[in-house]
């Protein structure tokens, strides 16, 4: 289903978009998987590991409010840095000015997707694979969602990236916490 829904959303972003839309929007969150993946520290892997090997000897509560908390700051260093660096990757990586704005905007994907991997690793630990594929397809869900109306009522490109940002932000708030 999750694929599905990135099957409807895809076509209907270009087609709102156009071709130059679509690629001030692909450029916007090009590089935010790499910061994510850095910035993660393989908490999500730690996480699934420390639960399957230790949840005897450690209150999972302790070992996932712990790696929320690295998560959380990771994510909020690596989300600050691209922040302030974004205007230097759009001028020096992109060659457009024009794209700090889209690239400021797409910012705080990194932290979200730092906590909501984190979140992942501790439900790969439980081995709770059902809640593991709805957690991803709400949040691909919430994203679409968003994303179209977004689209409908004319924020174009930073409506699509804001829909990316709420969309992870919403599975981490509700779902976490």
């Amino acid at each position: 289903f999750v694929k599905l829904l990135s099957f409807i959303y895809i076509p209907i972003l270009s087609r709102f978009l156009g071709p130059e839309g679509m690629g001030v929007f692909n450029l916007a969150v090009l590089i935010t998987p790499w910061v994510i993946s850095l910035s993660s520290l393989s908490l999500s892997f730690v996480v699934t590991q420390f639960i399957v090997e230790h949840h005897k000897q450690f209150p999972v509560k302790t070992i996932v409010e712990t790696s929320l908390l690295i998560g959380l700051f990771f994510g909020g260093l690596a989300t600050l840095i691209y922040f302030l660096l974004a205007p230097w990757i759009a001028t020096h990586s992109f060659h457009d000015d024009s794209l700090t704005f889209y690239l400021q905007l797409a910012s705080p994907i990194i932290l979200f997707s730092v906590l909501y991997t984190v979140m992942q690793g501790a439900i790969r630990g439980f081995k709770d694979f059902k809640r593991f594929a709805l957690y991803e397809f709400y949040k691909q869900l919430v994203n679409v969602l968003l994303g179209i109306l977004f689209l409908l009522i004319g924020y174009r490109i930073g409506g699509a990236i804001v829909a990316m940002v709420l969309s992870t932000a919403f599975i981490v708030g509700v779902f976490t916490f």
